[in-house]
Formats: structure tokens, sequence, C-alpha cells
């Protein structure tokens, strides 16, 4: 389980790190274009970010050549076989519920820019995610059903994570850990209940943040009313 618990938290660290790359020279001496286009490449590198470490963890999930899943699976076996827990099926939607708290307790226009979001987000995956596991057709690792690539629930978790620290928690760092720690944590709740593989786990990381990052591409804020939050 410490493996997973690594890669998660190397991609968040990645991914944030192709969001928040710091700034370049000036375009034409225009400060706004240059942010504009710093923004749309930032946009670009998270999008094709998600997009490699999907197709990686199907590549790993198929190959029996580093036998990732497996491994991870044994070490479950061993230790924790008796593991049960419902925690995850509530966990998944924590992030939601604190973007909401710190909306409602801010500026109400960031507030409907991210339930915009959200709508959009939650479209894609509930649309997206079972075409996937069709599509996939990987087993569980405790039952018949050809279903479990990618996660759901990661997927769900880490989107959430992903739209309340884009909207509430720039330069809060804390807040930004607490998010993505919420959201790995399901993912290794996924494998310690047996319902996944380690790399359905990464996928459905990937592919959650993919969606959030999709949606703020989808939905502008209106003009002349963008967010304190996302200028920062």
């Amino acid at each position: 389980m410490k493996e997973l618990w690594i890669v998660l938290c190397f991609c968040i660290h990645s991914l944030f790190s192709f969001g928040q790359g710091g700034g370049s020279t000036s375009v034409l001496n225009d400060p706004s274009r240059n942010q504009n286009l710093h923004d749309s490449i930032n946009k670009v590198k998270s999008l094709l970010f998600c997009s490699s470490l999907m197709g990686s963890a199907f590549i790993l999930n198929k190959s029996k050549l580093f036998n990732i899943d497996q491994s991870i699976k044994s070490e479950r076996d061993e230790n924790y076989f008796k593991f049960r827990t419902k925690v995850d099926d509530y966990l998944q939607f924590a992030p939601i519920l604190a973007g909401y708290v710190m909306g409602l307790s801010g500026d109400k226009s960031n507030l409907w820019y991210y339930t915009k979001r959200l709508f959009v987000t939650e479209a894609m995956i509930g649309i997206l995610v079972p075409k996937l596991k069709t599509w996939s057709r990987v087993k569980n690792p405790n039952t018949d059903h050809y279903n479990a690539f990618p996660s759901g629930h990661t997927a769900q978790a880490f989107a959430a994570a992903t739209l309340v620290t884009d909207h509430f928690c720039k330069k809060k760092p804390v807040l930004i850990g607490l998010a993505y720690g919420s959201a790995a944590a399901v993912g290794c709740l996924r494998v310690l209940n047996n319902k996944h593989w380690a790399t359905d786990i990464l996928a459905g990381a990937a592919f959650g943040i993919f969606t959030a990052k999709v949606s703020e591409i989808l939905i502008k804020p209106r003009r002349g009313k963008r967010t304190h939050q996302i200028q920062e």
C-alpha cells in the first residue's frame, strides 16, 4: 500500500507543478495576453499529463512485465484481508461539501462558477466512466465482473479535490493537502476494500483531474467577474 501512496503523491505534485508553473516574460508587452497564454499552456500540460497517466495505468494493468497490481493485492491480502469499510463511499464527496462551506462564506459569484464547473464535471464522470469500464474490460479483484478500470470513486474524489482547490484553496497549502489527501485516501480505501486494482486507482485519479480541468476550459467565468481565487 505504501507504493500506491507514493505514486499518488507524486502524481498530485507533478500535476500541481504543471498547473502552477512560474510566470514567463511578457508577450508584446501585454500582461493580460501573457497571462492568458500562460494559463492556456498550463491547462494543456495538465491535460496531457492526465492522459499520459491514464494510458500508462492501462498498459501497466494489461502488462505482466511489472505485475504491480498483483504485488499490491498480495500485500493487502496478507496484512488487511478482513478490512472492510464504507467510509470511501462518503469521503469521495467531502471536497464538494467543503467547497460549498467555503463558498457560502465568501464570494457568491465564485460559488456560482464553482457550481457550473461541478455540474459539467459530474456529467462527464457519470457518462464517461461507465463507458471506459465497458471498453477496458478489466476484471474486478473480488468479483467476476469486468468493470474495474478506472475507479469511479477515485475519479469522483480527485475531480472534487481539483475543483475545490482551483476555487478556494489557492496559496493555501494546508487546504490543498487536505483536499488531495482525502482523495488519495479514497483511492487507497478502494484497494484495501478489495474493490479495485492499484492501476484502477491511478487511472481514476487522472481521469477525475482531467474532467475538472476540461470543465475549466468549457465553462468560463463571466467577463469582468473573474474570481479572486482563480486570478491568484
